[in-house]
């Protein structure tokens, strides 16, 4: 046998040897087998900066994740959602921060990191209120059309990002702008409650942790441009009746 054929066979095995231990040590220091990310964004710069001043920007914590690899799977997982325009999560930090246009939500990003296999905790300051919206036709929801006005001038708020009212029209939430607000801020909500008569009493301890729970959950929760849905189902409730 050609020694110069022999020579050159055992080259290329010891080659492919080296190949496959080094892909093995990468893989035990990454353990979902994806380019290494502490940080990057999944979108490209030119996306990134697009209108970045008129975007909503979330702030969450992230569990579970055990290496870079996973950053960039919570990336992704948040990216596929319509709307989004900059995703970067932190691995050492277990933090992630996402800027995505006024119809993302919050509760929209949470559950898609959820469904991606990992644990997001909003970071964003919440704060719950308890509010008498509570449909006189239909006890179990709440009353729409006395709760749009008041959730669309707390969004026109430049420290509020969202506002929400819940099925039952028994607790609003808002979500603020900045990781640090409130005080001045929360004087701002607080007016534009007290002016449309629903009170300022704040949820606190044992009470803001269960209305954290529902507005994470599946639970449904409303928005001033979609409230509105709790008085049609008041009308097919009645028509239903008569």
């Amino acid at each position: 046998m050609n020694v110069a054929i022999v020579k050159r066979a055992v080259a290329l095995v010891l080659g492919a040897i080296s190949v496959t231990a080094l892909s093995a040590a990468h893989g035990q220091e990454n353990c979902c087998a994806v380019p290494t990310s502490s940080g990057s964004a999944v979108t490209d710069e030119s996306k990134a900066k697009d209108n970045l001043g008129d975007l909503s920007t979330f702030h969450l914590s992230i569990g579970g994740m055990t290496c870079a690899g996973c950053a960039d799977m919570v990336e992704k997982s948040v990216a596929m959602l319509d709307g989004v325009k900059d995703v970067r999560v932190d691995f050492e930090k277990a933090s992630a921060t996402v800027q995505a246009d006024s119809d993302v939500s919050i509760r929209h990003v949470v559950h898609a990191v959820k469904e991606g296999g990992f644990e997001a905790t909003p970071t964003n300051l919440l704060s719950f209120y308890d509010v008498p919206l509570v449909c006189g036709a239909a006890p179990d929801l709440g009353c729409g059309h006395r709760a749009k006005p008041v959730l669309e001038e707390l969004e026109q708020l430049s420290s509020v990002e969202e506002a929400w009212l819940n099925r039952t029209g028994t607790i609003m939430a808002v979500v603020w702008a900045e990781e640090n607000a409130l005080n001045e801020e929360e004087r701002s909500t607080l007016s534009v409650l007290k002016k449309n008569a629903l009170g300022t009493k704040h949820l606190t301890g044992k009470s803001h942790e269960e209305a954290l729970r529902a507005f994470l959950s599946n639970e449904r929760w409303y928005k001033g441009s979609a409230v509105s849905m709790l008085d049609d189902e008041v009308k097919e409730r009645l028509s239903a009746s008569e």
